[in-house]
């Protein structure tokens, strides 16, 4: 009897041991339920973006002083690659800007030429190669007949790497006694530039794009260009050199 008491109890606590775990489980393992209508979506990772890319400019200045700018602008403007050459002035003081003032020597402005052109036509050393045979560097502040400050050999660079182009084409003339004399192109770099009045544009005719030419070199110009020779006054030493970068002689 006993014995069947105790089998008795033991089935009954298993039974009741059993129903508790179940409810146990019941109360700490929530039902999930999804809500009516919505679906669940897989969670989208955020796409990376590639990074702009710099695209440089299609076209790039380069400026060169090479005595009176209406030779220097004609030669420049006729390469195949240029797309503009506009006379002007660089170096010197900005107050002082226009043709009567620089022509008298005073300002520290040369007479240049700025040259736009496409770097994937005609190249930065190929224009380099032009300005220096189009010239005489080896002349202080003159230009044939002409003489002055304003007149002087130079170049005026726009980055590193004209700058770089510049001593390297330099050294390799020197090397290459090129030139009986020392060059005396100043190397620069260029810290404004400032067109020239309008009758100082495109003086020999300008590049011709298709359209109707300028006319020759008129018997006024002509008179100008003579009275412009004439008047100039003697060479003196060149502009600014405390302030400036030196000439590409001394910068070897």
């Amino acid at each position: 009897m006993t014995s069947r008491l105790l089998s008795t109890s033991v089935a009954v606590a298993v039974v009741l041991g059993l129903a508790w775990s179940a409810t146990a489980q019941n109360k700490t393992e929530p039902a999930k339920t999804q809500p009516q209508g919505k679906t669940t979506e897989p969670v989208k990772k955020p796409q990376a973006t590639k990074p702009k890319e710099i695209t440089k400019p299609k076209y790039e200045r380069a400026t060169f002083g090479a005595g009176c700018f209406w030779h220097v602008e004609a030669v420049f403007e006729r390469l195949p690659g240029v797309e503009s050459a506009v006379s002007g002035y660089s170096g010197g003081d900005p107050r002082y800007r226009s043709y009567e003032m620089v022509h008298e020597g005073w300002t520290g402005h040369a007479e240049v030429v700025q040259v736009v052109y496409d770097p994937e036509i005609i190249s930065y050393k190929d224009l380099l190669k032009v300005f220096w045979s189009n010239h005489d560097p080896t002349t202080l502040n003159r230009q044939g007949e002409d003489e002055g400050t304003q007149y002087r050999s130079v170049i005026f660079y726009h980055n590193k790497e004209q700058r770089e182009a510049a001593l390297e084409s330099y050294q390799y003339l020197t090397a290459a006694r090129v030139f009986r004399d020392p060059i005396v192109t100043q190397l620069l770099p260029i810290k404004g530039f400032y067109p020239a009045e309008p009758e100082h544009q495109d003086f020999y005719g300008g590049k011709p794009r298709g359209t109707a030419r300028r006319s020759k070199t008129t018997p006024t110009k002509a008179k100008k260009s003579q009275s412009k020779a004439k008047s100039s006054s003697p060479a003196p030493k060149p502009a600014d050199p405390a302030n400036s970068e030196p000439s590409a002689k001394t910068s070897n």
